[in-house]
């Protein structure tokens, strides 16, 4: 059996920020067992992209490992689980969603943000530079 990679450049990724109509049909094409041709048939959870994503993301541990057990023993079909995904995918990511669209709209708190890391980033910079030189006996006169 040949695995193969998720990748944007297969189109084989699930988004966060895309469309919901995208997202579902990215999950939904997401690949599971191959070898399980019907519902009854047992499937294989290990290896499963669909319950990797749930591993992941799903937050309801409980529901996961019921629908490992139902898998495995053929009692749950793909559709069902990967609907359930759709859901815990939409669960997962509404803060991060919510706020990019927050940030998309004002581009000013953006900049501002992007400022302050930059000042921070600047200050670490500097005291690390500083212990280093300090460290290895040179007197740094720039950031001093």
């Amino acid at each position: 059996m040949v695995h193969v990679k998720m990748s944007k450049s297969l189109g084989n990724t699930i988004g966060i920020f895309d469309d919901y109509e995208v997202i579902k049909k990215q999950i939904m094409s997401a690949y599971t067992d191959p070898n399980r041709k019907k519902i009854t048939d047992p499937g294989k959870v290990e290896g499963n992209t669909v319950f990797m994503y749930h591993d992941l993301i799903n937050q309801d541990k409980e529901i996961v490992e019921d629908m490992k057990t139902k898998y495995r023993a053929g009692k749950i079909g793909d559709v069902e689980v990967k609907e359930k995904l759709i859901d815990a995918h939409k669960s997962y990511f509404a803060e991060a969603r919510e706020r990019k669209k927050q940030l998309e709209g004002n581009l000013d708190l953006v900049k501002n943000i992007l400022l302050e890391g930059s000042k921070k980033a600047s200050l670490l910079a500097n005291k690390t530079l500083n212990e280093v030189y300090k460290t290895i006996g040179i007197e740094n006169k720039l950031n001093g």
